[in-house]
């Protein structure tokens, strides 16, 4: 019988599809009967939420363009595309579904744009709470949450990685946190480097500072449920998003999974 067992899954743009890779191998172990995710993790989450295996979620991510889907450029100054396509996109693949109709229990993150305060969104349409929470600033319109009012854009600033919502709601025994936006060890001369003769790697150091800021957003907890699982991606970054980079960051989510199941029966 399968453990059960509630599922965490970090912001990170492309770099999501490492969840899909340590959920092919999760889903061999562990029942998920709670899933809380923010950005690229929530729509991952709202796949398994709704039954979907993850070979179905897998075969979306790589059939569907969504950087056409995407581009419905806006006419207002506040993102480049309006979004309402891709919204329109998950509603079908998700079959219009509302959160609190999905046989499992899904929670999204997403971040008012107003106070900047996290919104956890628990009622109203999937496609709703999932436009919400990808909304990355500048790149997507905040979108106007018909349920929430407010305009909401994604939990990625407040809490990329929304493992607080688990601890505070959920009652099982474990809770498996898949972080997309660990914080890597930078080599000893990383700023050794000059700037002119050599090509400094201003992206790497750009996304780890940006990786130190959202985990900070939630460290510091002590609940001996909680496991992580921290895929190995220092080689790319969340504009990765070149098809020829996918299955190698599916990868990095399979071997990351495969060593924390060994580490578990060991």
């Amino acid at each position: 019988m399968k453990k059960k067992a509630a599922l965490v899954l970090s912001g990170g743009s492309v770099l999501g599809l490492a969840h899909l890779g340590a959920l092919e191998l999760l889903e061999q172990e562990y029942e998920f009967d709670a899933v809380y995710g923010v950005s690229a993790g929530a729509l991952v989450g709202a796949g398994v939420a709704s039954g979907m295996s993850v070979s179905q979620i897998t075969s979306i991510f790589l059939d569907t363009d969504f950087l056409k889907i995407g581009k419905d450029f806006s006419s207002l100054n506040t993102g480049l595309f309006r979004g309402q396509r891709l919204r329109d996109y998950l509603d079908t693949v998700l079959e219009h579904k509302n959160i609190q109709d999905l046989p499992v229990l899904f929670r999204a993150g997403a971040t008012d744009f107003n106070s900047g305060t996290y919104v956890q969104l628990t009622i109203g349409n999937v496609a709703d709470a999932l436009r919400s929470s990808v909304s990355l600033p500048m790149i997507f319109e905040p979108y106007l949450h018909p349920d929430y009012g407010k305009y909401l854009v994604d939990g990625g600033l407040t809490r990329n990685l929304p493992l607080k919502d688990a601890l505070d709601e959920y009652t099982g025994d474990t809770i498996i946190a898949i972080n997309v936006n660990p914080v890597d060890t930078l080599p000893d001369d990383f700023h050794k480097k000059k700037l002119f003769g050599w090509k400094k790697d201003m992206a790497t150091y750009l996304r780890h500072s940006f990786n130190i800021m959202m985990n900070a957003q939630w460290h510091g907890h002590d609940d001996p449920r909680v496991s992580f699982i921290n895929p190995e991606l220092s080689e790319f970054n969340g504009f990765s998003v070149h098809k020829k980079n996918y299955e190698p960051i599916i990868e990095a989510g399979r071997v990351a999974a495969k060593k924390f199941l060994q580490e578990k029966t060991d």
